[in-house]
């Protein structure tokens, strides 16, 4: 078995905005992206996916095309850069914030992934909710260094175009262990649902890979996700991005579009960036052609 300090290090460096609902499109999906344009600043928005596998690419070429003729790519983090990243200290552990019904659950699901239960109860919520959730993607087939915001960096270096990142790692990292009880909404939550995870996450690609979003809106109205959780980490990240996709020290080249890939989540529902900046004044696009997925989340 895999040393769990190491590995939850590995999966951290892929950390990008929040476990359980960004997923996987194939080769002839069409997935969600919009323009905003206010004055010379223009953005080119496209709905992330922090996992991924060899089915995933191709992208469509239109997407390519955008990278090839933006100004740069602006991502949440820079996962390339993962020197000086420090795991904050274990305050509080998963055994302490579950019950004794949760914590047979979590021993059920640590025995299925072949982890050892008992060094998953010693981990702080938000870690054990993030190497369940991570070993499950590679359960599934999918893996971080296949996901859309390593390809469209790896990308980006490519062509010589500069990367600049929302947030450090370091930032994500200190978000998620410094929730309530480290954490623990969203690990009672992943367990709550575990049982349902194969078909919420077939659904969850059929709708992304059609660009449902209004399925995707469903989805995130049902994982009952707290008032103060969306607001940490949604709402206020969004508002900070915001403030920096308009501010022009931060997008130095203007009047040449930049490709925004963040997650998809951010992207969709009352408070999302989009909206934002529409409240911005920016003029706001879809670009993709969406259709309905057969699935549904009620």
């Amino acid at each position: 078995m895999p040393n769990l300090k190491e590995f939850t290090h590995s999966m951290l460096k892929r950390f990008a905005c929040c476990l359980l609902w960004l997923f996987i499109q194939p080769l002839h999906a069409e997935p969600l992206y919009w323009s905003a344009t206010k004055g010379s600043t223009q953005l080119i928005l496209f709905g992330s996916l922090h996992v991924g596998s060899d089915q995933l690419y191709p992208l469509p070429d239109q997407l390519a095309q955008k990278l090839k003729q933006s100004a740069g790519l602006v991502v949440e983090t820079d996962i390339r850069n993962q020197s000086n990243i420090t795991l904050p200290a274990t305050t509080v552990s998963s055994e302490q914030v579950l019950s004794d019904e949760q914590l047979f659950v979590l021993d059920g699901i640590a025995q299925q992934l072949r982890l050892d239960a008992q060094q998953i109860r010693q981990l702080p919520p938000w870690s054990a909710s993030l190497i369940l959730q991570m070993r499950q993607f590679l359960e599934m087939g999918y893996q971080a260094d296949k996901g859309i915001d390593l390809y469209f960096m790896q990308q980006a270096e490519q062509h010589q175009l500069p990367v600049l990142s929302l947030e450090t790692l370091q930032f994500q990292v200190d978000l998620l262990a410094h929730l309530p009880n480290s954490g623990q909404e969203l690990l009672v939550s992943l367990l709550d649902e575990w049982e349902n995870n194969t078909q919420l996450t077939e659904c969850m690609i059929e709708s992304w890979k059609k660009g449902d979003e209004k399925n995707l809106l469903q989805m995130l109205t049902l994982t009952g996700m707290s008032a103060e959780l969306e607001a940490q980490m949604l709402t206020e990240r969004n508002q900070d991005w915001a403030e920096k996709l308009t501010h022009p020290h931060f997008l130095p080249q203007q009047g040449k579009p930049y490709l925004v890939v963040v997650g998809t989540l951010h992207l969709i529902g009352k408070q999302s960036l989009l909206n934002i900046l529409k409240q911005k004044g920016f003029s706001i696009q879809q670009l993709n052609q969406s259709q309905t997925a057969s699935c549904s989340f009620l």
